[in-house]
């Protein structure tokens, strides 16, 4: 009963922090506390929708006329390897935490009950993405490390980054525009991205291949 009571609890939480995120643009680095805080929050709410890779990799499967599926497929399953090992292997309960942002509808989430669930690393990544301005990127991130939020490792961060980028191309219908990016991917076993400065990563000691 207690732990189902700390749901609850949390769930109200979450809603809270929810509204204070309505008050804000994406873009505004002060979203970074709010957000910190939804994902400190142990997450037991079971049946939301699960987004991770392969996710991402159903999306791509989708895009019937496209021919890129494979290589995009290939390089979501090298990221999702990339992204286990920079986490010790930790497995996907212990990454379950709410989404605060709605990729699917490019907003913060409404409530609890109706969100997505998945690692707080991607939820990150899709706030950077969205907002895709280098200054954001470092203030975010900044603000969510000093208000208590886990610091993710390098290869949690790029592989996420790289999801977002695909999930969003997949939804557009425009696979095509992240084939550049992907053929560097799996040519370096690297994804390269303009959005993180190397002197932020360095600053926050992000670290983590």
């Amino acid at each position: 009963m207690k732990k189902f009571l700390n749901h609850e609890k949390n769930e109200r939480e979450i809603n809270k922090q929810l509204q204070n995120l309505e008050t804000l643009s994406a873009d505004d680095s002060e979203c970074a506390g709010f957000v910190a805080r939804i994902h400190s929050l142990e997450f037991g709410r079971i049946g939301l929708p699960f987004l991770d890779a392969k996710w991402v990799m159903g999306l791509v499967r989708e895009n019937l006329g496209c021919d890129f599926r494979g290589e995009i497929i290939s390089a979501l399953e090298t990221m999702d390897k990339i992204e286990h090992y920079g986490m010790g292997g930790e497995t996907k309960p212990a990454r379950n935490r709410f989404m605060a942002w709605d990729i699917e509808n490019s907003r913060w989430q409404g409530k609890c009950k109706s969100g997505k669930s998945g690692s707080y690393a991607l939820d990150i990544a899709a706030i950077i993405e969205h907002a895709n301005d280098a200054a954001f990127s470092d203030a975010f991130l900044e603000g969510y490390i000093s208000c208590g939020g886990k610091k993710p490792t390098l290869a949690e961060l790029y592989s996420n980054l790289y999801y977002v980028k695909v999930a969003r191309a997949a939804m557009a219908d425009d696979l095509g525009s992240v084939m550049q990016t992907t053929r560097e991917l799996m040519a370096q076993n690297i994804f390269k991205t303009e959005l993180i400065a190397y002197s932020t990563l360095n600053r926050l000691s992000i670290v983590g291949y």
